[in-house]
């Protein structure tokens, strides 16, 4: 016997909502990860610079791919960030190996749209590879983005036009200038997300200094603990009890790497 509220549900309104279901299932980077209050800020904000400093493994990487395949695909947003449709972004790693393992392990597994949104006329996107190596992906929406690694020649990405550029990891300083030069046209966007691992001071003033000496002063800027990953923006409770995050705190190996990895801290080598 079909009951009473499913049977009183029509064709129509069925076929709606298996509509709905199977969008929230195609679409896990809207919809398939809770997110922190931190996440969820760092994706919604709209400054031009937004550098978040956070600890290892909480989740940093994923709010900012979800930012920018948002970027990539909704329409809506473009007109609220720029003049004109973007056409280029760039996401920057260390390296294009560490690029191709997160696009395969974190992009295609987790947050890429799937099933049929695969080939949505916006959402929809395919992704160049050339000898194992990811190159970029075009989107349905009239967007590619092209992944640039830290360790390429400045000349090699000159004279390119980009509408948003996201750098996972600290990025040195001598890539900064060329990645503000490419954006000068279009008003274009600057996001990090990083671990102080390098420590440049240039980096560091943004964090740690105030009035003069600081950087990056009308930036959305935020320093993120394990301690900020306690309870979810809707109010559920995460992996990190306090009695879990003194654990690992027992298992750094110093107190520098305490102050870096688990309270986001900027700290250099030389301890100060």
């Amino acid at each position: 016997m079909i009951p009473s509220e499913v049977s009183d549900i029509s064709d129509r309104d069925l076929q709606l909502l298996e509509q709905e279901i199977e969008k929230r299932e195609s679409l896990p980077h809207l919809y398939g990860v809770t997110l922190y209050k931190w996440q969820h800020d760092f994706i919604e904000n709209t400054k031009r610079d937004s550098l978040l400093l956070a600890a290892n493994q909480i989740g940093k990487s994923t709010c900012q791919i979800i930012k920018c395949i948002r970027y990539a695909t909704e329409p809506d947003l473009w007109k609220k960030l720029w003049v004109r449709k973007p056409a280029t972004l760039w996401y920057l790693y260390p390296s294009l190996k560490l690029a191709t393992m997160e696009y395969n392990e974190k992009w295609v597994k987790e947050l890429l749209p799937r099933g049929k949104y695969k080939d949505h006329p916006v959402d929809g996107w395919k992704s160049l590879v050339k000898n194992y190596v990811v190159q970029s992906i075009s989107f349905n929406s009239g967007v590619t983005l092209y992944f640039v690694s830290y360790s390429q020649r400045e000349a090699d990405i000159q004279a390119m036009t980009v509408s948003a550029v996201f750098t996972d990891e600290e990025l040195p300083q001598n890539f900064y200038s060329e990645l503000q030069a490419r954006l000068r046209a279009v008003r274009g966007y600057f996001n990090m997300v990083f671990t102080a691992t390098i420590g440049q001071e240039f980096w560091r003033r943004a964090f740690e200094e105030k009035g003069d000496k600081e950087t990056f002063k009308d930036a959305w800027k935020r320093q993120v603990s394990l301690y900020d990953c306690k309870k979810f923006v809707d109010g559920s409770l995460s992996q990190w009890t306090t009695k879990r995050i003194r654990e690992e705190i027992d298992r750094c190996g110093s107190e520098r790497e305490v102050q870096r990895r688990i309270y986001g801290r900027f700290v250099r080598e030389d301890g100060a």
